[in-house]
Formats: structure tokens, sequence, C-alpha cells
């Protein structure tokens, strides 16, 4: 028998005997946690976008994600099926600061990408060139 997100929070305010609606409010922060953590633990199919594709720009290194984007499971080049591999920020910026600040950053296939958390974006390294 399932329950609604309401019925538990009436549950849980009841059994430690606070139902304030400030109290709602952090048992249902309590509760999203929990079902995301379940989630993420045994129903994949449910939480992966596996149709989640962007085009590439020739020579433009980083592109917008998605408003809801979490966390990538991979990244892949699909016109050849290879995947990319992940980078820190702070590794892609000891490896490759030179060639950045330099500006000898050349267009090539990517190989590797990095998120950009602050600003939502993903950015590919080197930039593509097709």
């Amino acid at each position: 028998m399932s329950k609604t997100a309401t019925t538990m929070q009436t549950n849980v305010g009841n059994n430690v005997q606070d139902t304030s609606a400030a109290f709602k409010t952090i048992i249902l922060n309590w509760l999203n946690d929990k079902y995301r953590d379940i989630s993420r633990r045994t129903v994949w199919s449910i939480l992966i976008d596996n149709d989640y594709t962007f085009n590439s720009v020739v020579g433009t290194a980083t592109t917008s994600l998605p408003a809801d984007f979490d966390m990538e499971i991979f990244v892949a080049d699909i016109t050849d099926g290879r995947m990319l591999e992940r980078y820190p920020e702070g590794k892609w910026w000891t490896e490759r600061h030179s060639a950045y600040s330099s500006g000898s950053i050349t267009n090539g296939t990517p190989y590797r990408y990095l998120i950009l958390e602050e600003s939502s974006k993903v950015h590919l390294d080197p930039p593509p060139d097709a």
C-alpha cells in the first residue's frame, strides 16, 4: 500500500508529537532525501535520461546543460562511440593552464570533458573541429 507524502508527513509529525507547518517542511525534505537515496540505489532506468544529447559546434568548447541536470553517468562522442574522460576542474587547470593562457588550445577531437558546476555547463577539450 503506497502512501502520499502528506500522509507520511502527518504520520511522522504525530509520532514525534510535532505537527507544526515548519516541522512538516523539514519532514518533507527528509522524505525527499531518502527517496533520492533509495532511487539512486535501485531504479536506475527511471533516473537516466538516455536520450539527452547536444550538438557540438566547431571551435565552441562550452555548452549549457539542461536546467534539471544533476549528474552525468558518462559522456560519449556519438559519431564514433568513444567515451570521453571526465576531468575535475583542478586537474584540467593544472594540466592545461599554460596552453589555455597562451591561447594554443586548438580545435580537434574532444577526448576529455569537465563539468563547470557553477555555470551549469560542460566543457569539451579540445574544442570540437567538426
